[in-house]
């Protein structure tokens, strides 16, 4: 239990949070990289260890930026690219939320916003957050703002 704190403690008052396999409601908020996901197939995932959801209200912010070369080209006059990207979270075999984001644009390099912010409390515990990462775009840069709190 103490070791727990301490670890808790620490996270809390360090400027920069340890590598990300865990992550404790009302901690530091962190930032994932591409290295923190493992490949799917053609998909990304993270999965991450949650201490301190004890039934109560959670609050869930979700930030993710992908960047990229277009994944697709799409047969028009002038050079139009498709970029798409899906995020899914879950936690414990529970839904958190998804949401998607596509562009069209003349350029053939692009960045996508995702963003999964909500409130609520699971049936059983939250004790194993799943981030699903999708998207069509080549030579992906993905970079993910996380952080998990108590209602108030």
């Amino acid at each position: 239990m103490y070791n727990r704190l301490f670890v808790f403690l620490l996270l809390c008052f360090s400027g920069q949070a340890l590598a990300v396999d865990s992550i404790f409601v009302g901690g530091v908020r962190h930032t994932l990289t591409q290295e923190d996901f493992f490949a799917v197939g053609d998909s990304f995932q993270a999965e991450l260890d949650v201490f301190g959801d004890y039934g109560q209200e959670l609050i869930i912010d979700i930030a993710l930026r992908v960047e990229g070369d277009a994944g697709k080209e799409l047969p028009t006059a002038t050079p139009l690219y498709m970029y798409d990207a899906q995020l899914y979270a879950s936690c414990s075999g529970s839904a958190i939320g998804q949401d998607s984001s596509y562009l069209y644009s003349p350029a053939s390099h692009g960045e996508l916003q995702l963003l999964i912010n909500t409130r609520m409390t699971f049936a059983t515990t939250c004790e194993r957050l799943t981030l699903f990462v999708t998207s069509s775009m080549l030579n992906k840069d993905m970079e993910m703002k996380l952080s998990l709190m108590e209602g108030f």
